[in-house]
C-alpha cells in the first residue's frame, strides 16, 4: 500500500471511531439531564410538602390562638347584677336602719328595690341598673363593722317610688352597689343611721343575704 492509500485508510478509521464515540457518549449526556430533572422535581416536591406542613402547623397555631382568645374572653371575674338571683334579700343590723332590702327582677327589664322597715312596712322603688365602672368605695363590713375598701362594678339607682309608705329622702335618693362577698355579691347601701364621724361620712353599709 502506498502512502496515499495509508492516509485514506487511517482517516476512514478515525471517522468510524468518532461516530462510535458520539453514539456511546450521547446517552450518558441525556441520562445526566434526566437525573438532574428528577432531583429538581424531588426537591420541589419536598419544598411543597414542607410548605404544606408549615401551613398546617400555622393553621393549628392560629386556631389554638383563637380558642385561647375566646376562652380568655370574660376570664376576669367581676361583680355584676347577674351574680344575684331575682328577689334576693339583704339584711341590716343595728338601729335606725331598715330591717332589709330586696332586689326584685334585678336581672330583668323592670328592676325594683323594696325596703322593709323594722315595723314591717314597705317602700318599693323602680330602679336603674348599670355599670359602676369598677368604682372603689369604703364599707363597714358585715359582722364586725370594720372599714374596708371594695370594688363595685354594678350600680343600682333608685328612681320613682311605686308602692308603700313614703320613704325619707336618705332612702329615696340613695344609690346602691353590688360588691364582692364570700357567698356571691353583697349589697352596699348608704349608712342610713348616720352615726359616724366626719372622716367616715362616705363609708357605706355592706349587707349580706
Amino acid at each position: 500500500m502506498n502512502k496515499k492509500g495509508l492516509l485514506i485508510a487511517l482517516a476512514a478509521g478515525l471517522a468510524t471511531l468518532g461516530l462510535c464515540f458520539a453514539v456511546v457518549a450521547q446517552p450518558t449526556f441525556f441520562n445526566h439531564n434526566e437525573n438532574t430533572s428528577k432531583e429538581v422535581s424531588s426537591s420541589s416536591t419536598s419544598s411543597k410538602n414542607a410548605s404544606s406542613d408549615k401551613n398546617k402547623n400555622n393553621t393549628k397555631v392560629s386556631k389554638s390562638g383563637s380558642m385561647a382568645s375566646v376562652n380568655g374572653k370574660g376570664a376576669t371575674a367581676s361583680t355584676n347584677s347577674n351574680t344575684v338571683s331575682d328577689n334576693a334579700t339583704y339584711y341590716f343590723k343595728g338601729v335606725n336602719v331598715p330591717a332589709s332590702v330586696t332586689l326584685i327582677d334585678i336581672n330583668g327589664s323592670n328592676p325594683m328595690v323594696k325596703f322593709t322597715a323594722q315595723n314591717g312596712s314597705t317602700s318599693t322603688f323602680q330602679a336603674q341598673v348599670g355599670d359602676a365602672g369598677s368604682k372603689n368605695i369604703r364599707v363597714f363590713a358585715p359582722g364586725n363593722n370594720a372599714v374596708k375598701n371594695v370594688t363595685a362594678s354594678t350600680q343600682i339607682t333608685l328612681t320613682n317610688q311605686v308602692d308603700g309608705v313614703a320613704a325619707n329622702p336618705d332612702i329615696a335618693n340613695g344609690v346602691l352597689y353590688l360588691v364582692p362577698g364570700s357567698n356571691g355579691a353583697n349589697l352596699a347601701t348608704p349608712n342610713y343611721a348616720g352615726n359616724t364621724n366626719d372622716s367616715e361620712r362616705d363609708v357605706m353599709l355592706e349587707l349580706a343575704q
